[in-house]
């Protein structure tokens, strides 16, 4: 497999070439380091931001969910770059490098679409390149690839001792194993993911004798860092589980990573190697939330949008099997429109519908293919790209699912996905009138009838 496909990307990388934007520039437009660090790619630390010497300044814009849109660099007064329309060619060549096991085990897609992005510059620069693409993304993967283990708190845990479960470990660390990193690194070396200007000797004593859990996965470090917390969350999670005499006890919380945890607006963790010298101190800020304002106008709003359905709907309170399944559904979706993390709020939003579309007799069947009679019944002006938005949906959950690769979400489906879960639950709120049973409900959107004619054909 690995010939085939190093044969397909190199070839791709030269035509992505030949689509590169190249423009003149004017001094005075240049991008320089004083100017908006937002829009640099790259690793930013606590502290002014420095570009390496010969290290080129490579900028793009964000679309609503932080993807990149298009990338840019700036070479002896030409703009290099490749637009909203040609920079979708570099994140199809991304996304065909994580289809190699080697690469979507060490690597994210933001890593592999900025060693593209090198690649490209590399060649415009010199007129020629080193290595093919192939080639050069798994040089750079190997020079970056180390076994990372990433440091978490946990809330309200308390252990005697540390211990192993899963593939994460619950330990502590004292002050002496910070003071003897820090004699040996350095204040100024001191990597921080985060604005301010905290010293070292004052941010390591916030894990002083706290309960930390930790895992260590050998990938380049952001995607270390990926699959780390999954599997911290795992572990805890799995712990969790199995706690019923806490979980009914009504004075107790369970314990979290804080990273997890909805009440802190900061998380703190800390990485390391097998290099002292590649200790880093993170600072993940998780906001504080904005306040919502429901006026009179936003109430008009909603109304309009199907408030006044749903309000009808909870009154009349009725005491049908549909009913209190459009009561979960309503939760469901309250907690999907309040989850964070797009991937996770991806996996939720499938299982919104698979919950009630997928026959209890069919169990087998995906849910996608379900999901067409529910756009093709709803009859949305836009219909075609709403099911291309749905397969989307599907391949990110999938890819998430098996095997941690995020590939980019772009907005305009996850929106139409969104409203579609909407549409789809105004939509069974109103059909609680005349029918009663989830089997009803499946036979208005012809979901049933499929089922039935599938069997009597067998």
């Amino acid at each position: 497999m690995g010939s085939s496909y190093e044969v397909y990307i190199n070839s791709e990388g030269f035509r992505l070439f030949e689509i590169l934007s190249v423009e003149d520039l004017l001094r005075k437009n240049l991008v320089t380091e004083s100017e908006s660090t937002s829009q640099l790619i790259g690793e930013k630390c606590l502290g002014t931001f420095k570009i390496k010497e010969n290290e080129k300044l490579v900028y793009s814009e964000q679309d609503l969910l932080g993807n990149a849109v298009n990338i840019a660099c700036n070479i002896n007064e030409k703009k290099i770059s490749y637009n909203t329309n040609t920079y979708q060619e570099l994140v199809t060549l991304a996304l065909k490098f994580l289809e190699i096991d080697y690469f979507n085990s060490y690597v994210d897609f933001e890593f592999v679409s900025r060693k593209i992005f090198d690649w490209i510059v590399m060649l415009y620069e010199n007129s020629k390149a080193d290595f093919d693409l192939y080639t050069y993304v798994h040089n750079e993967t190997e020079k970056e690839l180390k076994s990372y283990t990433f440091y978490f708190i946990v809330q309200d845990l308390i252990i005697e001792e540390e211990f192993k479960f899963g593939r994460s470990l619950f330990t502590f660390k004292g002050t002496e194993y910070f003071e003897a990193i820090s004699k040996v690194i350095g204040k100024k070396s001191v990597k921080v993911k985060s604005k301010g200007s905290n010293k070292f000797s004052e941010l390591h004593n916030s894990f002083i004798d706290k309960v930390l859990i930790c895992s260590t996965v050998k990938a380049v470090r952001r995607k270390a860092e990926v699959l780390i917390k999954k599997e911290v969350e795992l572990s805890l999670n799995a712990i969790k589980s199995l706690l019923l005499d806490e979980a009914l006890q009504s004075d107790s919380e369970l314990f979290n990573v804080d990273f997890l945890s909805s009440s802190q607006l900061m998380s703190e963790y800390f990485s390391v190697t097998d290099s002292i010298n590649d200790f880093c101190l993170h600072l993940e800020s998780l906001k504080n939330p904005a306040s919502i304002t429901l006026d009179r106008g936003r109430l008009m709003s909603l109304a309009d949008g199907g408030l006044n359905t749903l309000n009808s709907f909870l009154i009349s309170k009725k005491n049908t099997e549909l009913y209190y399944r459009i009561e979960s559904q309503i939760n469901l979706l309250g907690e999907i429109n309040s989850t964070k993390d797009l991937y996770n709020k991806i996996i939720k939003l499938i299982s919104y519908f698979e919950n009630v579309i997928i026959p209890v007799n069919n169990s087998s069947s995906k849910g996608q293919t379900y999901m067409k009679n529910i756009v093709s019944v709803l009859r949305p002006e836009n219909q075609e790209e709403i099911i291309k938005s749905v397969n989307k949906m599907y391949e990110i959950r999938d890819r998430y699912l098996h095997n941690r690769t995020k590939i980019p979400i772009v907005y305009q489906d996850l929106f139409y996905v969104n409203v579609l879960a909407i549409v789809f639950l105004l939509t069974i709120a109103d059909l609680s009138d005349d029918l009663s049973t989830i089997e009803e409900m499946q036979m208005f959107f012809g979901i049933q009838n499929t089922v039935k004619s599938k069997k009597n054909k067998s």
